[in-house]
Formats: C-alpha cells, structure tokens, sequence
C-alpha cells in the first residue's frame, strides 16, 4: 500500500483536475479504439467530475463510475506514471480501481445499484446533470468495425 501524501485542497484539487491534459488519452481512443473526438472528450469531462466526487466523496460514499467514464478510467490507468502523479497530487495516494464491486462475495448488484444512484445524486447537484450515456450504439458498433483497421501494428523484424 502507498503511504498517502499531502494532497491538494478541494478547490485546488478541483482547478488541477481541470488542467489536466487527457488530450493523449482522448487521441488513443480516436486512434485505436475507433471512438470520435465528441465522444472522447465529453466522456473526459465527466471522468474530471468523476475524479472531483471522489476527492470529495470518496472517502464516505462508494462511487462507481458509469461504463463510459470506467472505460476513460482505464485508460487514465494504463498510463501509469501520469495516472500516479495525479492521484497523489488530488488525493494524496494512489485511488486504487476495484472492479469487482456487485460481483464479489463482499457486495451484490444491488448494492452496485444503491452506490450508482448515490453517484448519480451526487453528479446532479454538483454538476446540474446526471451522468448520461454518450456513445450511442451506432456509434459502439460503428467503432468496433473500425477498431481492426485503426491500430498501429508493428511489424516483426526477423532476426
């Protein structure tokens, strides 16, 4: 476990979240996973938001994240070193992802579904909307049609 550090406080925090920069991330998901730059980046608004409930909530309330803003999650994830230099300036330690929550022997989908509507009350008052699904499923399948012929796949070198 990672000893937590001093974080920012939550305005500061809020302002950081709000510079930083998931242009590289929202690219990937135009490049290589067929999304559209709308998409990539009104989804990266809410996972901002989504980071700004945790530091606020997070430490009273279990918040998961709606697919979407899970899959942006992900990939905030996969860079590891930006992902942990923003954890610990926002929250002081690393915000782990546990995955598992309404499936494990600990929680059910019902307590998944009491957590989300919570987030969902949380996200109305605190951005005068609730989080909404923005890919349609035209546009899912639209990407996933694309996503074979979107990545960059090097080639072997013999040796």
């Amino acid at each position: 476990m990672m000893k937590e550090t001093a974080a920012l406080p939550l305005e500061q925090a809020k302002a950081y979240i709000d510079t930083i920069d998931f242009l590289p991330i929202i690219n990937k998901l135009e490049r290589q996973h067929g999304w559209c730059h709308y998409e990539a980046a009104s989804i990266s608004d809410m996972y901002r938001n989504f980071l700004y409930l945790q530091k606020k909530y997070g430490k009273t309330h279990a918040l998961p994240p709606s697919e979407e803003i899970d899959e942006f999650w992900h990939m905030h994830i996969l860079d590891t070193k930006k992902y942990r230099h923003d954890c610990e300036i926002i929250f002081g330690y690393y915000l782990d992802h546990y995955p598992y929550f309404g499936i494990d022997d600990k929680t059910s989908l019902t307590d998944l579904e009491t957590a989300f509507a919570t987030m969902q009350q949380l996200y109305q008052h605190e951005f005068g909307t609730p989080i909404y699904e923005i890919r349609t499923w035209l546009s899912k399948l639209t990407s996933v049609i694309k996503q074979p012929f979107s990545r960059y796949k090097p080639k072997r070198v013999e040796g």
